[in-house]
Formats: C-alpha cells, sequence, structure tokens
C-alpha cells in the first residue's frame, strides 16, 4: 500500500488566506500519523487552478498513473 500526500497551490488576489504547499503538507502528514500511515510518496502542483482536472496536472497525473487497489491519497482540500 502507498499512501500519496498531495498538496496544490494557486496564487489568487487574497493570497494571503491561501494555505501554503508547506503548511498543507505538514497537516497531512500529521494526519497520516494520526492514522498510523507510512507515507510514501509527496506528489504537489504549483500554481494550478483548481478547477483542472486531477489528471491533467502534472502532479496529478502521477498519482492517477500510478495508483493501485488499496493506496490512499491524503489532501488538504479536495479541490
Amino acid at each position: 500500500m502507498t499512501v500519496y500526500i498531495y498538496a496544490r497551490f494557486s496564487p489568487r488576489r487574497n493570497e494571503e488566506d491561501c494555505e501554503s504547499i508547506e503548511v498543507q503538507v505538514d497537516r497531512c502528514v500529521r494526519y497520516a500519523e494520526q492514522l498510523d500511515l507510512e507515507v510514501g510518496r509527496l506528489v504537489t502542483d504549483r500554481a494550478v487552478s483548481g478547477g483542472v482536472p486531477i489528471a491533467d496536472r502534472e502532479g496529478g497525473s502521477k498519482i492517477v498513473d500510478n495508483i493501485r487497489r488499496g493506496d490512499h491519497v491524503i489532501a488538504q482540500r479536495v479541490d
């Protein structure tokens, strides 16, 4: 089983309200630790809109191309 952590950052006008990739990753790692899961892969996308399908994002497509039954993906938000 592989546990993926996925984080995405899209700069916008209200950038001070956006969570950085580092903050998202830290929160996801702590969540995985609470569930006693070992993170196998960290995948990120920068400057990509949440409106872009995950399979069309550079990082997201790595998950889509490699995920297998039983693997898990942890993300701070589903968009």
